[in-house]
């Protein structure tokens, strides 16, 4: 007897049809984003190991977000599942993601940055919204100018 429930076939279809969708929705409607996912070697440190610069990586992943909500509300950070303040929430697609063969822990919150519409920004706190079964449809982050 297994200690979790496994999910039945109809509950996985409905759940890849779900992901799907939210990545056509995204698709469709969405606001390009380029995300500039960076680990140690493109950080620039100085001498008391602070992030001094941030360097360019080779290939940023473009996604598209939807929505993207200016100045959320207290109520909309909890929503999206982001637990800092912040200036900006954009939704991204978990399929987008998992076609990038990316899972959560690749996303570094402290070296991370995304440009929207131009402007470059940090990613201050990182969550997942829309939970559908044992899977959730979007990963969201909370961002702040540089």
């Amino acid at each position: 007897m297994a200690l979790f429930p496994v999910s039945s076939r109809g509950v996985s279809k409905e759940q890849t049809d779900a992901l799907i969708d939210v990545q056509s929705t995204c698709h469709e409607y969405g606001v390009p984003v380029h995300i500039n996912l960076r680990g140690e070697s493109n950080v620039t440190r100085d001498k008391y190991n602070s992030i001094k610069k941030h360097n360019d990586v080779e290939q940023p992943l473009i996604f598209m977000a939807n929505p993207v909500q200016y100045n959320p509300s207290i109520k909309q950070l909890e929503k999206a599942g982001i637990a800092e303040p912040c200036e900006v929430v954009i939704y991204t697609a978990m399929q987008d993601w998992t076609d990038n063969d990316l899972i959560w822990d690749d996303i570094d919150v402290i070296r991370t940055t995304v440009v929207l519409l131009g402007n470059e920004m940090l990613v201050k706190s990182k969550g997942l919204a829309s939970q559908y079964g044992d899977y959730y449809l979007y990963i969201t982050l909370g961002l702040v100018r540089k």
